[in-house]
């Protein structure tokens, strides 16, 4: 089998990747990492918590807060490619490592496979960050570098070379392949272990995905689960246009935003940056996935409407509901945590909104809210968030151990309470952030069943995209007049 030779053959994938050769502050993003993969792994928070921890308590500058957040989400998505790397290279196997230098070694592992990084950055910062013990310096540093040289390349383009067999090449990070010297991975693509270990998913999961979309349509769904999530904006049309939002945060240099596929929807490319972070205080815009935008617009509010959020946290639906029954309407957002609650009204002062009442209370509750009939409920329910790993990404490592009775069971509770609430030929939209049918289309057929004259209008689904919007669900159903 030929080889590319160093400097040519196969080219370097120079899409999304950042080069890092300073060690200073950036180490000290590579140093946070470790520890911060190891809490969220443990199950103490999510990464955005950590992260967020860490630069409130000036861990961090917050220039870096980019490049930690690239270390530690990556980290997480691929830890099983990781350490089937590591573990490979590593006499004994990973067991007998201890838990803080293993994660430190998982960042660099994640760097030098994933990254556009010098390899002699990624190995130094490991070195630095688990301490001063001479031996345990030695072994990360002959570990990394044992690691280095089973490395061979990579490829931008999405086709796999007929000369390098599944055993010896990995999806990279956005596209293309990371390629080996010498198998680490099963013969098979066709095979959901391969999935399983060559993307980082757990086996049920990469098995699911295989029997419902074929071994070329799971692989690209676990690229799109491993790719960096887009930044989409919502525009708020009661203050803005798109165009003029567009125009200011574009300004008199290089183009960073771009109208989205939706109406309302801008796509950000880099950070929010000065201009952005101004536009969202002044409540012209709202972060939010371009799925989740067209949850909304899909129970056709009108005007002067009332409509109930049953499941409102953290707001974004709730506030584009309310945004799109004007001032003459009311939205009731139900919650049952006052801080989560607390989100959503901090949401709508943002974006000077003054039709939204906020109400705690479980959203299960089978008293019917005071006031007027209720036109519209919006259900978002609960779920195993299947659709969005790549922004939750510890999310993807409690799905094995998920239990899905109770939870498909709240789902229709909250379904059937969302119905019971509605005046007769109102709008119920059930919606989720899942890309599992027994979620989303079975809970839906249910409720049919469960529910005479219960009509549905609408229906969308669908799966995350590699630059485009996260995987979710959403359904319209009209009660009878």
């Amino acid at each position: 089998m030929s080889r590319p030779r160093k400097g040519g053959g196969r080219r370097r994938n120079q899409r999304g990747r950042q080069e890092r050769t300073q060690r200073s502050p950036a180490g000290g993003a590579r140093a946070l990492a470790g520890g911060i993969v190891r809490g969220v792994l443990a199950g103490r928070g999510a990464a955005r918590t950590h992260i967020e921890r860490a630069i409130e308590g000036d861990q961090l500058e917050a220039r870096d807060e980019g490049l930690l957040t690239e270390l530690v989400y990556g980290t997480i998505r691929h830890v099983a490619t990781l350490d089937l790397v590591l573990g490979a290279h590593a006499k004994g196997g990973l067991r007998k490592i201890e838990e803080s230098v293993l994660n430190h070694l998982r960042v660099a592992t994640y760097q030098l496979l994933f990254l556009e990084v010098r390899p002699a950055v990624a190995v130094d910062e490991a070195v630095r960050a688990v301490g001063r013990r001479d031996h345990v310096r030695g072994f990360v540093n002959g570990l990394l570098r044992g690691l280095i040289r089973t490395l061979d390349g990579t490829q931008s383009e999405d086709a796999p070379p007929p000369d390098v067999p599944p055993s010896m090449r990995l999806p990279g990070r956005e596209g293309g392949w990371v390629f080996l010297k010498r198998p680490l991975l099963p013969e098979d693509a066709n095979d959901p272990t391969w999935l399983a270990l060559a993307c980082s998913l757990p086996g049920k999961h990469a098995a699911e995905a295989y029997e419902r979309l074929g071994p070329e349509g799971a692989l690209e769904l676990a690229r799109a689960h491993n790719s960096p999530p887009p930044l989409f904006l919502r525009v708020n049309t009661r203050q803005t246009t798109r165009a003029e939002a567009l125009t200011y945060l574009n300004g008199d240099e290089a183009p960073c935003a771009e109208p989205g596929s939706l109406e309302t929807s801008i796509l950000l490319r880099g950070g929010l940056g000065e201009r952005g972070s101004e536009l969202l205080w002044k409540g012209w815009l709202t972060v939010q996935d371009e799925t989740a935008q067209a949850v909304a617009p899909l129970m056709e509010p009108a005007p002067g409407e009332r409509l109930v959020d049953l499941c409102a946290a953290p707001g974004g639906k709730a506030v584009h509901l309310a945004e799109l029954i004007g001032p003459e309407g009311e939205l009731e957002a139900l919650d049952v945590e006052q801080a989560r609650l607390d989100r959503v009204g901090s949401a709508a002062r943002r974006l000077r909104l003054d039709n939204v009442r906020l109400t705690l209370a479980d959203p299960a509750d089978p008293r019917p809210p005071e006031g007027r009939p209720i036109d519209g409920v919006l259900v978002d329910v609960p779920c195993s968030n299947t659709g969005v790993l790549r922004r939750r990404v510890e999310v993807r490592w409690r799905l094995e151990s998920l239990d899905m009775l109770p939870l498909r069971a709240l789902q229709a509770r909250l379904l059937d309470r969302a119905v019971a609430l509605t005046r007769p030929g109102g709008r119920v939209v059930y919606s989720t952030c899942s890309i599992d049918p027994v979620e989303n289309e079975d809970q839906v057929r249910a409720a049919l069943k469960r529910h005479p004259g219960l009509v549905l209008e609408a229906e969308r689904s669908q799966l995350p995209q590699r630059g485009g919007g996260d995987g979710g669900y959403a359904a319209r159903l009209r009660l009878p007049s």
